[in-house]
């Protein structure tokens, strides 16, 4: 998946939720309590709280693996040799638009 995709389907997740969040939880016949809602916030921000010590804890856990074996952790994102020449010529095409100038010739 690239990065692109990840945000783009982090935008529409987050879209979905507020929207079933107001309708289900914050219902304003509730108001001004809104008794459902924070319960509803409070446990879920401990959920999250919890997945992120279970995320560390797994984090630590792999790390510790890996420091037995001598194994190093690759980015499979980093950039490759022959990139570095296709993102000059890519940073020349958009300096070329931002003159006003043709870049269908680059």
């Amino acid at each position: 998946m690239s990065e692109d995709e990840g945000v783009l389907i982090s935008w529409v997740h987050l879209s979905i939720q507020s929207i079933w969040f107001t309708l289900a939880v914050w219902r304003t016949t509730e108001g001004p309590k809104f008794r459902p809602g924070f319960i509803f916030a409070s446990t879920l921000g401990a959920c999250i709280v919890l997945l992120s010590l279970v995320i560390r804890a797994l984090q630590s856990q792999d790390e510790k693996q890996r420091a037995e074996t001598g194994e190093t952790v690759s980015d499979s994102e980093l950039p490759a040799a022959d990139a570095s020449k296709s993102a000059k010529i890519a940073d020349g095409a958009v300096a070329e638009v931002f003159k006003g100038e043709n870049v269908s010739a680059v």
